[in-house]
C-alpha cells in the first residue's frame, strides 16, 4: 500500500484550520507542525505561526491543570482511547 503523506498533511491542515473542538484542533495541528511537517505545503514560517497561534489560544483558555482535566474526560470516549498516547504528547508540546 502506498502512503500519501502530502495528502495527509493537506487534510490535517484543513482540519486544523476548521475544527471547533479544541482537542481535534490540537491533535490535527500537532500532526501538521510535527509529524507531517516535511510533507506540508506550508512554509516553515507558516508552520511556526500555526503552532504559536494554537499555543496562545490554548494557553488563553486553559491552564495545564484544566487542559489535563479536559483531555482526561475526553479519553473516556472509546474512539479517543486509541489516541491516549498522542494526546499526552500534545499536552507536553503545548505546555512544556
Amino acid at each position: 500500500m502506498m502512503k500519501n503523506y502530502e495528502k495527509s498533511a493537506a487534510l490535517f491542515t484543513k482540519v486544523s484550520d476548521s475544527a471547533k473542538n479544541p482537542l481535534i484542533k490540537c491533535l490535527s495541528t500537532y500532526f501538521v507542525v510535527n509529524v507531517l511537517q516535511t510533507y506540508s505545503q506550508l512554509t516553515e514560517e507558516e508552520i511556526k505561526a500555526k503552532a504559536l497561534l494554537l499555543h496562545s489560544r490554548i494557553n488563553k483558555n486553559y491552564t495545564y491543570e484544566s487542559w489535563k482535566a479536559y483531555t482526561e474526560s475526553e479519553k473516556q470516549e472509546i474512539h479517543v482511547m486509541i489516541l491516549t498516547k498522542i494526546i499526552d504528547d500534545v499536552t507536553s508540546w503545548l505546555f512544556f
